[in-house]
């Protein structure tokens, strides 16, 4: 399923900006820099909400929640944005032959503001809304009322509670400033937590009590309490089915509710504190919510099974299959204190189980059934080949090309078709035109096919060497030519960097460098495929391209690339055992020492680990968790103790598993990444 009204476009920019952002961001989050942030609103605390022993501190206006604080917390994490309130309710009502209104609760005149607990009201038409904060011992409480006062019933279509969570990360700000928003609306299992950007606990955990369950969420671009403020529903009828009619995917059941007079509903939730990921997996379990652990994943290949485990103090009864003729679910012996089933999907596509507790309580899981993988991997190569420009008459020969399954059109420069402007690089160069044949020569590299291995040999003779990528024979030697291609970049009358010698990117180097070894890998290992060069002198380009990625862009534009983490580098220690084993002594040395200057880089506390190309960007983190793995291996060759190497390999995987998703049992959050704007607009 996917979700895409509502959701934020993250945001573009130059390679110069993206280049500053990221440095300086880095800077901020680990060198502890605190610098006041332009136009950003104040925050105001008219009140405390107090209660005996509560970890809680929280501060409000008459308005609402305006500061959330774990009390005697190592940093300074507020939970709320600045300048928004939370604690409020929306409610969509109407009677019969009347349109849709919306209540929205604020100061409530007959109730008296007080340190125990804050309540809000709204009431219009003889519908009552009501909501109560109230800190305890235990936590936060969160009480929502609806009663209708009328003569005659209501249907409430859409019952939400704004989340106006502190998930900005301004550059200039420490890490632990903000807060980002992981997510699971599913029915009576749904359950929200916010943790910061280092990782630290404690976690802010937000579950719902009793029989109240979440069922829909969106993304409020016009919110009274912030622009952008997602907003989880207890009833989401109306505004689901305004979305699926607007061609949005939502599989949940959703509910409007009917109230008769004098009729009225209660829902409850509250919010804790967690110390870590094991303690909210508990704290969903003894809520009486479900806590699922799934093996291998959510998107699984339809030729293999799924193992279940679940946890919660009101047991699961049974599963229910979406698809019961496609889907075989087997109960297994409990272990550990949970219960298991073994499920196996033979539909392909998206597969929803049931979860049923008592007292009719439901979770939804969604899982996605695919083909084999290497099925799946023989498809996509015999794709991409199928879409190679072949014609030896024109500059960009051999070139693998984007195809518009809509137009039915090859792109190329000759016709890039719905793709305008500066956007036109996808097509040749960059992440987008580089990555096809780095992914085509590695699948060869495990599963060779002859012809596959012709279309990339012509690829690297045709379009790469001398074209994209400068020979031996040129200055800058192995340096690749960025946007919008190499052919404008080495006609072009500017002889610098944003001209002939625009080839200081340095992300587009590892690319280059992953298809050179997978290439050497299919000469060496599969002699029998024909290829036109030897393994060794693929051996060497793929050197040369990793070298030049560390040298070149230093040497035009002062680009660092020890400093930030690149979508395919991680090949680099398999190239260093590859040029070991080939004998090439000296180039691996001379690698490796440049790779160790990364490793060093990055173990050093200070170091960014969340930038990439962009100042939020989880690209990074393939890199960072191959430099932990070079760190924890070798670290006398990488020039590191030991305890460094394991709390930069602590570091980055609690920074990993920050932006991803971990408790959250859906295919498109678990183990999936949230960058930028995305923190906010993800249900």
């Amino acid at each position: 399923m996917t979700k895409t009204k509502g959701m934020s476009k993250v945001w573009m920019y130059t390679r110069r900006t993206m280049l500053l952002g990221s440095s300086f961001l880095g800077s901020a989050l680990f060198r502890g820099v605190t610098l006041p942030t332009p136009n950003r609103p104040q925050r105001k605390v008219t009140m405390v909400l107090k209660a005996a022993d509560s970890s809680f501190v929280v501060g409000c206006t008459q308005d609402g929640i305006t500061s959330l604080r774990y009390r005697n917390d190592t940093y300074d994490t507020d939970y709320v944005l600045p300048g928004a309130v939370l604690g409020t309710a929306h409610a969509r009502v109407r009677r019969a032959g009347s349109e849709w209104h919306t209540l929205r609760t604020g100061v409530d005149a007959t109730k008296p503001m007080h340190s125990a607990a804050l309540e809000l009201a709204a009431r219009d038409g003889g519908v009552l809304l009501t909501t109560r904060l109230a800190v305890d011992e235990a936590g936060l409480t969160w009480e929502i009322m609806l009663r209708n006062d009328g003569m005659a019933s209501v249907e409430v279509g859409d019952l939400y509670l704004p989340m106006p969570m502190n998930t900005e990360f301004p550059a200039g700000q420490p890490v632990s400033v903000a807060v980002l928003k992981h997510s699971f609306v599913s029915g009576h299992g749904s359950h929200i937590f916010w943790i910061r950007g280092n990782g630290t606990g404690p976690f802010l955990i937000l579950l719902p009590e009793a029989d109240t369950s979440l069922e829909y969420w969106n993304v409020h671009k016009d919110s009274a309490e912030a622009s952008g403020t997602w907003c989880a529903y207890i009833l989401g009828g109306a505004a689901a089915g305004e979305a699926v009619a607007g061609g949005t995917r939502w599989r949940q059941p959703t509910h409007s509710l009917s109230l008769s007079p004098a009729e009225e509903r209660r829902y409850r939730l509250r919010f804790q504190w967690v110390a870590d990921y094991e303690a909210a997996r508990r704290a969903i379990a003894d809520a009486g919510l479900v806590d699922v652990e799934v093996m291998p994943g959510m998107t699984v290949p339809n030729d293999l099974h799924v193992d279940i485990a679940l946890a919660s103090s009101v047991p699961v009864e049974r599963i229910e299959a979406e698809f019961t003729r496609d889907t075989v679910a087997q109960r297994l012996p409990d272990r550990a204190g949970r219960r298991l089933w073994r499920v196996r999907f033979s539909r392909l596509g998206e597969n929803r189980l049931t979860l049923h507790q008592p007292g009719a309580r439901q979770t939804f899981l969604e899982f996605f059934a695919t083909e084999p993988v290497e099925t799946m991997m023989k498809k996509r190569a015999a794709f991409i080949v199928k879409r190679q420009h072949r014609d030896s008459s024109k500059w960009y020969d051999g070139l693998f090309g984007e195809w518009n399954m809509e137009t039915q059109i090859l792109l190329g420069p000759d016709n890039y078709d719905r793709i305008k402007g500066g956007r036109i690089y996808e097509v040749t160069c960059d992440d987008p035109g580089l990555s096809k044949p780095a992914y085509l020569a590695t699948k060869n590299a495990e599963h060779p096919d002859a012809a596959e291995v012709a279309a990339l040999d012509r690829y690297i003779d045709a379009f790469v060497w001398g074209g994209l990528q400068r020979t031996t024979q040129e200055a800058y030697a192995y340096g690749l030519y960025g946007i919008p291609d190499w052919k404008q970049n080495r006609e072009s009358s500017d002889p610098g960097p944003k001209g002939r010698l625009h080839i200081w990117r340095p992300y587009d180097y590892p690319h280059i460098f992953a298809m050179y070894l997978a290439m050497h890998r299919i000469a060496r290992d599969h002699p029998a495929i024909p290829t036109r060069q030897s393994a060794r002198d693929y051996l060497v380009r793929a050197y040369g391209t990793a070298l030049a990625m560390f040298t070149v862009p230093m040497r035009v534009v002062m680009w660092s690339a020890y400093r930030t983490g690149f979508y395919n580098e991680c090949v680099i220690p398999e190239l260093l055992s590859a040029l070991t084993t080939a004998g090439l002594m000296r180039e691996a040395a001379t690698l490796e020492a440049h790779w160790a200057r990364k490793v060093r880089a990055f173990v050093d506390p200070k170091a960014d680990l969340f930038g990439s190309e962009y100042p939020f960007d989880s690209t990074g983190f393939e890199s960072t968790q191959a430099l932990a793995r070079s760190a924890l291996d070798d670290p006398v060759a990488m020039g590191v103790s030991k305890a460094a190497a394991l709390a930069f390999a602590e570091r980055q995987i609690a920074a990993n598993l920050f932006c991803r998703g971990w408790l959250q049992p859906a295919y498109y959050y678990l183990g999936s990444d949230y960058r930028r704007g995305l923190a906010r607009s993800m249900g």
